[in-house]
């Protein structure tokens, strides 16, 4: 399984302040004006292509033009499959919390993180990572800085229980109140895949392996399965649209 990796691309802490004394009250600290990165050339050699690339300093301009300029550099903050804290960076979890297995028993650890948002809360700091996978799954991992480096402390999964899950999370934001903004990216869950009388029905093998009848991997059988899994649901009916106790397409 290839190795997936969440990174901050530059942590980058500005402070300006202004000492208040008789001769300097007046003083204003000069506004930032533009904020510019050094281009990035598009890789040429093979090895260039297997690395993460990012621009290498950061100039700030002023109101006064004067500038400062700031090196940037990619650091891991952490992948898939990592221990932080008490949690398993991308472990996969069912409704009770639960460590969802993979066919051969081993656990289920994500190789599709996709959206995330940094979120100050009280005096914390949390990355809120997406999972693009089926189900879905948000992880919440604290992070802080220590020694001028943002370093991960723990992480745990996004309780989703009371929705009954969410599937294929994929781009986020953080929104103008400070909160976390994410959308499910359904391009396969629809109905015309589980009607019987549709051209578009899937026979899908409910056997955990995302495949239909055949043998042919297929996205929405993979979406029942993994949304099966999650909910526990073994009462999932195919012949009745594939709705289950508590699955319903």
């Amino acid at each position: 399984m290839r190795k997936q990796y969440l990174s901050l691309v530059a942590i980058l802490a500005i402070s300006f302040s202004g000492c208040s004394d008789s001769k300097s009250s007046l003083t204003q600290t000069p506004n930032i004006n533009k904020l510019s990165f050094s281009p990035v050339e598009l890789s040429t050699t093979d090895e260039q292509k297997k690395v993460m690339r990012v621009s290498d300093k950061l100039t700030v301009t002023y109101s006064d033009n004067s500038t400062k300029e700031y090196s940037l550099s990619y650091k891991v903050l952490a992948k898939m499959g990592d221990k932080i804290g008490s949690g398993t960076m991308g472990l996969m979890t069912d409704k009770n919390g639960d460590a969802i297995l993979k066919a051969d028993g081993s656990e289920d650890i994500s190789d599709g993180p996709d959206g995330n948002s940094l979120i100050h809360v009280g005096d914390k700091d949390y990355l809120i990572t997406h999972m693009e996978e089926r189900p879905g799954e948000l992880y919440h991992t604290e992070v802080k800085v220590e020694n001028d480096t943002l370093k991960a402390v723990d992480t745990k999964p996004v309780d989703l229980s009371a929705m009954g899950g969410t599937i294929i999370n994929c781009a986020s934001t953080k929104t103008a109140y400070g909160s976390h903004l994410g959308g499910e990216e359904d391009y396969s869950l629809n109905t015309r895949y589980a009607d019987k009388n549709s051209p578009f029905y899937a026979d899908c093998a409910l056997d955990g392996s995302g495949k239909d009848v055949s043998g042919e991997s297929n996205y929405f059988c993979s979406y029942v399965d993994g949304m099966k899994k999650y909910l526990g649901d073994n009462n999932i009916d195919k012949n009745n649209g594939y709705n289950g106790d508590s699955f319903s397409p």
